[in-house]
């Protein structure tokens, strides 16, 4: 079975779920996460706990840039 964005059925793409890793971290919501990119939050409860997307890594120290980044794709 094909991963990530290979799966045609899809709705995130790598550097979504970068990105939503990195809000995670920060401690936005599923719920506001969720609705933001157009998924359920049960998907992105999934991507937290490493169901979906393990294979997406974060890094563990972020540059703030990369923050702002991610903040202003889910409020910009």
């Amino acid at each position: 079975m094909n991963q990530g964005e290979l799966n045609g059925r899809a709705k995130l793409t790598e550097q979504n779920v970068k990105t939503i890793k990195l809000l995670l971290k920060l401690g936005y919501t599923q719920r506001v996460i969720g609705k933001k990119f157009g998924v359920y939050s049960s998907t992105i409860s999934m991507i937290n706990t490493g169901k979906l997307w393990k294979h997406v890594e974060i890094l563990d120290e972020y540059e703030p840039d990369t923050i702002e980044e991610a903040k202003a794709s889910l409020f910009g």
